[in-house]
């Protein structure tokens, strides 16, 4: 498995942010991110998780493969796209250190509207929230799931779930096992 360059995923946040004349501040009001996460992020060494990365490429009205990958979109339409097991893309260097980690299963799609990502918990996400809907897929394990202010009940291989992403949600592990789990997010650009 490969990682993208997350330092280079930061730089490319402001990169565009500037070429496209917008404002720390006009950035903030889009995402509904503070001003300071915005700056932060863009002077880390550390890249966002997808689900910001989705926000801010929606709010730049660009493909979030491009914040990934820095590759422009070509002119030939990708109507298929095979990513082996090993090619796989990191986003971010999470791991257990961190409690979770997502890796890209298609990111060398450019205008797509789904984003697929393989998430592995080994103790708890973030909190999540990122416009559109998001379906969820669990491969192995067992967690809990919250979305807003309900808790679901455990969610084990097999289960799936379909939400709103607009809401907060996160999930935590239950037991030593990791819990794994296929996510496809339906992104929503700006108009």
């Amino acid at each position: 498995m490969n990682d993208f360059d997350e330092k280079e995923i930061c730089a490319r946040i402001k990169k565009v942010r500037v070429s496209q004349n917008i404002t720390i501040e006009k950035l903030a009001s889009l995402t509904k991110f503070t001003k300071g996460y915005i700056s932060q992020m863009e002077n880390s060494e550390k890249a966002p998780p997808i689900s910001t990365l989705v926000r801010i490429a929606a709010a730049l009205n660009i493909d979030p493969i491009f914040l990934l990958t820095g590759e422009e979109k070509k002119d030939e339409d990708v109507k298929f796209e095979l990513i082996k097991k090993n090619e796989r893309k990191e986003i971010g260097s999470r791991g257990e250190s961190l409690g979770y980690l997502y890796e890209s299963l298609a990111y060398r799609s450019f205008g797509k509207q789904m984003e697929p990502t393989l998430i592995t918990v080994y103790d708890k996400t973030g909190e999540l929230q990122h416009e559109g809907e998001e379906f969820a897929y669990v491969l192995e394990g067992k967690a809990k799931f919250y979305h807003g202010n309900k808790t679901y009940v455990v969610l084990e291989e097999g289960d799936s779930m379909y939400f709103d992403s607009g809401v907060t949600h996160w999930c935590e592990r239950i037991g030593s096992k990791p819990f794994k789990v296929v996510s496809v997010m339906l992104l929503k650009k700006r108009t």
